[in-house]
């Protein structure tokens, strides 16, 4: 069941360009000490690295893209590859962190019926319940916000839940893909000082 839904996931990428990615400078726009993703796409655990987060933590479902990531990112001592489901251990891996954390948050399962295909509201809640309110929050692929992707979860819904954690959150949206050919595609929402 773990390759058929990678391979549906790989045959949306390829065939509709549903989902995309961050640009290279894209991370470097927003520093902190950490870099928490839930699920990376394409060339953005690079982008992360070559932003300098002295810490980078990343959470993916697919036992054998795991693997396959922990191979290729072995030199780096400041990542680390979890294995897991980010709707449940996101609030554990970040309860230690004592500094501003940049959020990629990109934890889509794909677009299938039956089951829950995008944890944003349930990681928007760990976040919440952080003791830090100013972390910098990036969300991936809005341009399928509204459907099975994201389980039909709204932008209100994502803006409402964004703004329990501060209300002083400012909302914009940034281009995404490798060139940013995908247009305000990924929602910011981050603290102005």
């Amino acid at each position: 069941m773990k390759q058929f839904r990678l391979l549906f996931v790989l045959i949306i990428i390829i065939f509709n360009k549903s989902l995309a990615n961050i640009s290279q400078a894209g991370f470097e726009n927003f520093p902190n000490h950490y870099f928490v993703a839930t699920g990376l796409f394409a060339n953005s655990l690079d982008f992360a690295i070559r932003a300098k987060f002295p810490e980078i933590h990343v959470i993916m479902s697919d036992e054998l893209t795991v693997t396959n990531t922990r191979n290729k990112f072995i030199q780096n001592n400041n990542v680390n590859i979890w294995y897991a489901d980010s709707s449940v251990l996101l609030g554990y891996i970040i309860s230690k962190m004592d500094k501003a954390i940049t959020f990629w948050l990109d934890g889509g399962n794909g677009a299938q019926p039956n089951i829950k295909n995008n944890p944003i509201l349930e990681e928007l809640e760990y976040i919440k319940n952080h003791p830090i309110k100013t972390h910098t929050i990036l969300i991936d692929d809005m341009h399928v916000v509204g459907t099975l992707y994201f389980d039909y979860i709204t932008k209100e819904q994502i803006i409402e839940k964004i703004l329990e954690i501060n209300p002083d959150y400012t909302i914009t949206y940034i281009d995404g893909g490798n060139e940013g050919e995908f247009k305000n595609n990924i929602m910011v929402a981050y603290i102005n000082n």
